[in-house]
């Protein structure tokens, strides 16, 4: 008697420059400089760079974080043990969450799973957190009062990045084996 077997294989979609321009709003020209600088991973297939939805969502949050007038980059100052107010530490911060996002839209996460939907820099540094509850509650007991220089709400995020998409982020393939 023979049993079967299913494999399952999630292969990531590789989107070009312009379609990463399109999805977040940042120029092929931004894309290159920020890839140079070292801001963005160098995928590329030895003639053309190429994107993972990871990557998308980390150029959008670059883009956020610096928008609001967070610096890419600052002295690597620590500003409490939530690490440092930079737009490159807020970016890493807020992928993770995104992806999960995304990744739950075509059914491959589950939803209780919490990682922390909002990124928030403020004076004493970047946080992520489930609820703006919970940071209220956390910075009233944890921390002196201080401005909140942005909120980035990484479920909205990665939705308006898929919005914009005109493929799947992720392909989801099944095999059934006979053993």
């Amino acid at each position: 008697m023979s049993s079967r077997r299913r494999t399952v294989r999630y292969i990531s979609t590789e989107y070009t420059p312009g379609e990463a321009a399109r999805a977040t709003g940042v120029s092929v020209e931004l894309q290159r400089d920020w890839k140079r600088r070292g801001y963005l991973a160098s995928r590329d297939d030895g003639k053309h760079s190429r994107y993972t939805f990871e990557d998308l969502s980390h150029m959008l949050a670059l883009k956020s974080f610096s928008d609001a007038g967070i610096g890419l980059r600052v002295a690597a100052t620590p500003l409490g043990s939530d690490g440092f107010r930079n737009a490159e530490t807020a970016a890493s911060m807020a992928m993770l969450p995104m992806l999960g996002f995304a990744n739950y839209a075509v059914g491959t996460t589950d939803p209780r799973h919490r990682i922390g939907r909002y990124v928030i820099v403020d004076s004493a540094g970047v946080c992520r957190t489930d609820s703006l509850d919970e940071y209220e509650r956390e910075r009233g007991t944890l921390q002196p009062g201080g401005p909140v220089t942005i909120v980035f709400d990484t479920k909205k995020a990665a939705e308006a990045i898929l919005a914009k998409l005109d493929r799947p982020h992720l392909v989801v393939e099944t095999t059934d084996l006979d053993e």
